[in-house]
Protein backbone atom coordinates (compact mmCIF):
# COMPACT_ATOMS: atom_id res chain seq x y z
CA UNK A 1 0.00 0.00 0.00
CA UNK A 2 1.17 3.25 -1.14
CA UNK A 3 2.30 5.46 2.07
CA UNK A 4 0.59 8.70 1.87
CA UNK A 5 2.80 11.75 2.05
CA UNK A 6 3.00 14.29 4.76
CA UNK A 7 4.36 16.76 3.16
CA UNK A 8 1.71 19.67 2.30
CA UNK A 9 0.60 20.21 -1.12
CA UNK A 10 -2.06 22.74 -2.81
CA UNK A 11 -4.74 20.28 -1.72
CA UNK A 12 -3.71 19.87 1.80
CA UNK A 13 -2.27 23.40 3.14
CA UNK A 14 0.44 22.89 5.96
CA UNK A 15 -0.74 24.32 9.59
CA UNK A 16 2.75 23.95 11.14
CA UNK A 17 5.36 21.59 10.13
CA UNK A 18 6.53 18.34 11.64
CA UNK A 19 5.42 18.91 14.95
CA UNK A 20 6.71 22.44 15.14
CA UNK A 21 6.53 24.12 18.31
CA UNK A 22 4.87 28.16 18.39
CA UNK A 23 7.30 31.14 17.34
CA UNK A 24 7.60 32.13 20.92
CA UNK A 25 8.71 28.87 22.21
CA UNK A 26 11.25 28.70 19.38
CA UNK A 27 12.52 32.00 20.28
CA UNK A 28 13.11 31.22 23.76
CA UNK A 29 14.73 27.97 23.00
CA UNK A 30 16.84 29.79 20.54
CA UNK A 31 17.44 32.35 23.29
CA UNK A 32 18.65 29.57 25.80
CA UNK A 33 21.25 28.07 23.44
CA UNK A 34 22.45 31.29 21.89
CA UNK A 35 25.44 31.68 23.92
CA UNK A 36 26.86 28.42 22.64
CA UNK A 37 26.47 29.18 18.90
CA UNK A 38 28.74 31.56 17.69
CA UNK A 39 28.43 31.63 13.93
CA UNK A 40 28.04 34.25 11.62
CA UNK A 41 25.35 35.82 9.83
CA UNK A 42 25.23 36.41 5.99
CA UNK A 43 22.39 36.71 3.40
CA UNK A 44 23.08 36.05 -0.07
CA UNK A 45 24.12 39.27 -2.44
CA UNK A 46 20.73 38.70 -4.54
CA UNK A 47 18.55 39.53 -1.98
CA UNK A 48 17.30 43.18 -3.02
CA UNK A 49 17.97 42.71 -7.04
CA UNK A 50 16.40 45.78 -7.69
CA UNK A 51 18.93 48.30 -5.72
CA UNK A 52 22.32 49.37 -7.18
CA UNK A 53 25.06 46.94 -5.86
CA UNK A 54 27.26 48.36 -4.31
CA UNK A 55 23.98 50.13 -2.16
CA UNK A 56 22.70 46.84 -1.39
CA UNK A 57 25.89 45.79 0.27
CA UNK A 58 26.01 49.08 2.38
CA UNK A 59 22.21 47.96 3.78
CA UNK A 60 23.63 44.22 4.50
CA UNK A 61 26.68 45.52 6.11
CA UNK A 62 24.17 48.35 7.97
CA UNK A 63 22.04 46.14 9.08
CA UNK A 64 25.10 44.24 10.65
CA UNK A 65 25.54 41.18 8.46
CA UNK A 66 28.67 39.80 8.72
CA UNK A 67 28.94 38.25 5.36
CA UNK A 68 27.50 37.69 1.72
CA UNK A 69 27.94 35.08 -0.87
CA UNK A 70 28.03 35.68 -5.23
CA UNK A 71 26.16 34.25 -7.60
CA UNK A 72 28.86 33.08 -10.12
CA UNK A 73 27.39 32.74 -13.60
CA UNK A 74 30.76 33.01 -15.65
CA UNK A 75 28.95 32.18 -18.87
CA UNK A 76 26.73 35.11 -18.50
CA UNK A 77 27.53 37.58 -20.93
CA UNK A 78 28.42 40.11 -18.61
CA UNK A 79 30.67 38.16 -16.82
CA UNK A 80 34.00 39.68 -17.66
CA UNK A 81 32.77 42.89 -16.29
CA UNK A 82 31.53 42.16 -12.53
CA UNK A 83 33.87 38.61 -12.42
CA UNK A 84 36.54 41.38 -10.86
CA UNK A 85 34.47 43.67 -9.26
CA UNK A 86 32.16 42.02 -7.53
CA UNK A 87 34.36 40.20 -5.26
CA UNK A 88 36.42 43.48 -4.84
CA UNK A 89 32.95 45.72 -3.58
CA UNK A 90 32.11 42.70 -1.17
CA UNK A 91 35.19 43.42 0.52
CA UNK A 92 35.31 47.02 0.48
CA UNK A 93 31.83 47.47 2.15
CA UNK A 94 33.21 45.48 5.21
CA UNK A 95 31.56 42.17 4.33
CA UNK A 96 33.14 38.72 3.90
CA UNK A 97 32.84 36.95 0.93
CA UNK A 98 31.75 33.71 2.61
CA UNK A 99 31.34 31.37 -1.20
CA UNK A 100 30.68 31.62 -4.65
CA UNK A 101 27.62 29.91 -5.82
CA UNK A 102 27.88 27.80 -8.82
CA UNK A 103 24.93 27.98 -11.52
CA UNK A 104 22.96 25.11 -11.45
CA UNK A 105 21.52 24.67 -15.28
CA UNK A 106 23.12 21.12 -16.99
CA UNK A 107 24.23 19.94 -13.63
CA UNK A 108 22.61 16.81 -14.42
CA UNK A 109 25.21 16.33 -17.07
CA UNK A 110 27.83 15.10 -14.27
CA UNK A 111 26.01 12.05 -13.57
CA UNK A 112 25.20 11.62 -17.77
CA UNK A 113 27.30 8.70 -19.86
CA UNK A 114 27.80 11.37 -22.93
CA UNK A 115 31.59 12.10 -22.01
CA UNK A 116 31.01 15.67 -24.04
CA UNK A 117 28.84 17.17 -22.16
CA UNK A 118 30.51 15.44 -18.79
CA UNK A 119 33.48 17.03 -19.60
CA UNK A 120 32.08 20.49 -20.44
CA UNK A 121 30.29 20.53 -17.47
CA UNK A 122 33.28 19.34 -15.05
CA UNK A 123 35.16 22.10 -16.93
CA UNK A 124 32.48 25.09 -15.57
CA UNK A 125 32.90 23.87 -12.16
CA UNK A 126 36.39 23.72 -12.06
CA UNK A 127 36.38 27.23 -13.30
CA UNK A 128 33.97 28.60 -10.43
CA UNK A 129 36.71 26.44 -8.52
CA UNK A 130 39.68 28.30 -9.64
CA UNK A 131 37.88 31.61 -9.10
CA UNK A 132 36.82 30.84 -5.52
CA UNK A 133 40.89 30.46 -4.94
CA UNK A 134 41.63 33.16 -7.45
CA UNK A 135 39.28 36.15 -4.93
CA UNK A 136 39.76 34.12 -1.81
CA UNK A 137 36.21 32.38 -1.85
CA UNK A 138 36.52 29.82 0.59
CA UNK A 139 33.64 27.18 -0.81
CA UNK A 140 32.06 26.62 -4.07
CA UNK A 141 28.11 26.37 -3.78
CA UNK A 142 27.06 23.60 -6.58
CA UNK A 143 24.26 21.66 -7.12
CA UNK A 144 24.21 18.07 -7.77
CA UNK A 145 21.12 17.48 -10.12
CA UNK A 146 18.20 19.24 -10.83
CA UNK A 147 14.60 17.88 -10.66
CA UNK A 148 13.71 13.87 -9.75
CA UNK A 149 14.08 12.49 -13.22
CA UNK A 150 17.42 12.80 -14.06
CA UNK A 151 19.57 9.83 -16.21
CA UNK A 152 21.89 9.02 -13.64
CA UNK A 153 25.01 7.08 -14.42
CA UNK A 154 26.62 6.32 -10.52
CA UNK A 155 30.33 5.68 -11.85
CA UNK A 156 30.07 8.99 -14.42
CA UNK A 157 28.84 11.20 -11.34
CA UNK A 158 31.35 10.26 -8.56
CA UNK A 159 34.56 10.63 -11.66
CA UNK A 160 33.01 14.11 -12.36
CA UNK A 161 32.75 14.94 -8.38
CA UNK A 162 36.13 13.24 -7.72
CA UNK A 163 38.30 15.07 -10.16
CA UNK A 164 36.64 18.19 -8.96
CA UNK A 165 37.47 17.07 -5.39
CA UNK A 166 40.60 17.00 -6.62
CA UNK A 167 41.21 20.77 -7.41
CA UNK A 168 39.26 21.78 -4.01
CA UNK A 169 41.72 19.73 -2.24
CA UNK A 170 45.16 21.32 -4.34
CA UNK A 171 43.64 24.64 -3.90
CA UNK A 172 42.99 24.35 -0.34
CA UNK A 173 39.00 24.93 -1.01
CA UNK A 174 35.21 23.34 -0.23
CA UNK A 175 33.12 22.17 -2.47
CA UNK A 176 29.42 22.56 -0.64
CA UNK A 177 26.77 20.18 -1.96
CA UNK A 178 23.41 21.72 -1.77
CA UNK A 179 20.35 19.22 -1.05
CA UNK A 180 17.69 19.67 -3.34
CA UNK A 181 15.34 16.85 -4.55
CA UNK A 182 18.16 13.87 -4.67
CA UNK A 183 19.82 13.07 -1.14
CA UNK A 184 20.96 9.70 -2.42
CA UNK A 185 23.04 11.69 -4.51
CA UNK A 186 24.81 13.43 -1.99
CA UNK A 187 24.96 10.44 0.43
CA UNK A 188 26.99 8.53 -2.33
CA UNK A 189 29.52 11.96 -2.99
CA UNK A 190 29.91 12.74 0.79
CA UNK A 191 30.67 8.50 0.71
CA UNK A 192 32.95 8.93 -1.47
CA UNK A 193 34.90 11.97 -1.32
CA UNK A 194 37.05 13.16 1.31
CA UNK A 195 35.80 15.01 3.96
CA UNK A 196 38.40 17.91 3.82
CA UNK A 197 37.55 19.30 0.67
CA UNK A 198 33.72 18.54 0.39
CA UNK A 199 30.97 18.73 2.68
CA UNK A 200 26.92 19.42 2.68
CA UNK A 201 25.44 22.59 2.02
CA UNK A 202 22.39 21.99 4.57
CA UNK A 203 19.26 24.15 3.13
CA UNK A 204 16.31 23.99 5.47
CA UNK A 205 13.68 25.37 3.20
CA UNK A 206 14.57 21.92 0.49
CA UNK A 207 14.97 19.74 3.04
CA UNK A 208 11.41 20.65 4.70
CA UNK A 209 9.80 20.34 0.67
CA UNK A 210 11.23 17.90 -0.39
CA UNK A 211 11.85 15.24 2.32
CA UNK A 212 8.65 13.33 4.14
CA UNK A 213 11.49 12.87 6.98
CA UNK A 214 13.14 16.61 7.44
CA UNK A 215 16.18 16.26 9.05
CA UNK A 216 17.54 13.05 8.44
CA UNK A 217 19.67 14.31 6.10
CA UNK A 218 21.28 16.61 9.03
CA UNK A 219 21.34 13.44 11.37
CA UNK A 220 23.31 11.68 8.75
CA UNK A 221 25.86 14.38 7.51
CA UNK A 222 25.70 17.35 10.44
CA UNK A 223 29.59 16.68 10.71
CA UNK A 224 30.42 17.20 7.38
CA UNK A 225 27.70 20.66 7.12
CA UNK A 226 30.35 23.40 5.90
CA UNK A 227 27.65 25.94 4.90
CA UNK A 228 23.97 25.85 6.20
CA UNK A 229 20.97 28.11 3.94
CA UNK A 230 18.13 29.09 5.61
CA UNK A 231 14.79 30.45 4.98
CA UNK A 232 11.58 30.11 5.04
CA UNK A 233 8.09 29.24 2.97
CA UNK A 234 4.88 28.19 2.94
CA UNK A 235 5.38 24.21 3.19
CA UNK A 236 4.25 24.32 -0.62
CA UNK A 237 6.95 26.37 -2.72
CA UNK A 238 10.69 27.32 -2.19
CA UNK A 239 9.41 31.14 -1.24
CA UNK A 240 12.86 32.65 0.17
CA UNK A 241 11.18 34.70 2.81
CA UNK A 242 12.82 35.27 5.72
CA UNK A 243 12.84 32.82 8.96
CA UNK A 244 9.37 33.96 10.88
CA UNK A 245 7.79 34.67 7.79
CA UNK A 246 6.57 31.05 6.97
CA UNK A 247 5.07 27.87 8.42
CA UNK A 248 9.09 25.87 9.27
CA UNK A 249 10.15 25.26 12.89
CA UNK A 250 14.03 26.51 12.88
CA UNK A 251 14.54 24.57 16.68
CA UNK A 252 15.00 21.53 15.51
CA UNK A 253 18.11 22.64 12.52
CA UNK A 254 20.13 24.93 15.27
CA UNK A 255 19.64 21.57 17.22
CA UNK A 256 21.22 19.96 15.24
CA UNK A 257 23.93 21.93 13.88
CA UNK A 258 24.72 23.05 17.91
CA UNK A 259 25.27 18.83 18.44
CA UNK A 260 27.50 18.48 15.19
CA UNK A 261 29.74 21.80 16.36
CA UNK A 262 28.78 23.26 13.39
CA UNK A 263 30.89 27.16 13.63
CA UNK A 264 30.42 28.02 9.82
CA UNK A 265 28.08 30.84 8.27
CA UNK A 266 24.08 30.44 8.79
CA UNK A 267 23.50 32.43 5.44
CA UNK A 268 19.88 33.70 4.46
CA UNK A 269 18.60 32.51 1.61
CA UNK A 270 15.76 35.09 1.58
CA UNK A 271 14.18 37.74 -0.41
CA UNK A 272 11.15 40.17 0.30
CA UNK A 273 7.88 38.66 1.18
CA UNK A 274 5.95 41.85 0.37
CA UNK A 275 6.97 43.36 -3.22
CA UNK A 276 5.75 46.74 -1.57
CA UNK A 277 8.86 46.34 1.14
CA UNK A 278 11.49 49.05 1.21
CA UNK A 279 15.12 47.77 1.11
CA UNK A 280 16.01 49.69 4.32
CA UNK A 281 12.93 47.56 5.85
CA UNK A 282 13.76 44.41 4.43
CA UNK A 283 17.29 44.41 6.08
CA UNK A 284 16.78 45.86 8.84
CA UNK A 285 14.24 43.05 9.79
CA UNK A 286 16.43 40.38 8.63
CA UNK A 287 18.60 42.14 11.35
CA UNK A 288 16.19 41.56 13.82
CA UNK A 289 15.83 38.07 14.04
CA UNK A 290 18.73 37.48 16.08
CA UNK A 291 16.91 39.88 18.59
CA UNK A 292 13.75 37.39 18.22
CA UNK A 293 15.82 34.25 18.72
CA UNK A 294 15.15 33.03 15.49
CA UNK A 295 18.33 33.03 14.39
CA UNK A 296 20.83 32.66 17.62
CA UNK A 297 22.84 35.41 18.98
CA UNK A 298 26.95 35.58 19.36
CA UNK A 299 28.22 35.35 22.83
CA UNK A 300 29.01 39.08 22.24
CA UNK A 301 26.65 40.73 20.14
Amino acid sequence: KRRRSTRPSPRNPPHRIQGAVSDTETALFLISCAPNMENSIGIFAGCLRRVPFAERLALIRAAGFDATCLWWDIEHPEADHWRDAAPRMVRDAGLALDNLHAPYRRCNWLWTDDAEKRAHVVRLHAECLRDCARYSAPKLVMHLSAGTRAHVDQDAGLDSMMSLAEIAQREGLVIALENTRRDDLIDAVLNAAPANCVGLCYDNAHDHLYNDEPHALLDRWGHRVALAHLSDNDGILDRHWSPGEGVLNFAPVFVRLQRAGYRGTLLLEAIPKNAEETPESFVDRARQLRGMGILPMRANS
